[in-house]
């Protein structure tokens, strides 16, 4: 919930629902970039939240780069997101290949 909270302020049904929306609205914009994405098709989330959303973006035809990790637990995704993140960084400034 601290997340959530750190996004949305007060939490309410209107804002999760805003919140959601958002991400669909750019999707169906055309104009969304590539999309870079971490998960693991291993963990609860990717049935429920991670295969919809890349089912989606193939429906649009919009470019995803993945990052598919093998780790069993959502919880897990702290010890593979930040280097990815790093290394993403990076190679967008143009610091890495």
């Amino acid at each position: 919930m601290p997340t959530l909270t750190s996004m949305l302020g007060e939490i309410s049904e209107a804002k999760v629902q805003q919140l959601n929306n958002m991400l669909k609205e750019v999707i169906s914009s055309k104009k969304a970039p590539t999309i870079h994405l971490h998960h693991s098709n291993k963990e609860h989330t990717y049935t429920c939240h991670i295969a919809p959303l890349l089912a989606k973006l193939a429906d649009e035809q919009i470019r995803v780069e993945q990052d598919i990790k093998q780790y069993g637990s959502h919880a897990e995704v702290r010890h593979y997101f930040p280097p990815y993140l790093l290394q993403k960084l990076a190679q967008i400034r143009g610091e890495s290949s």
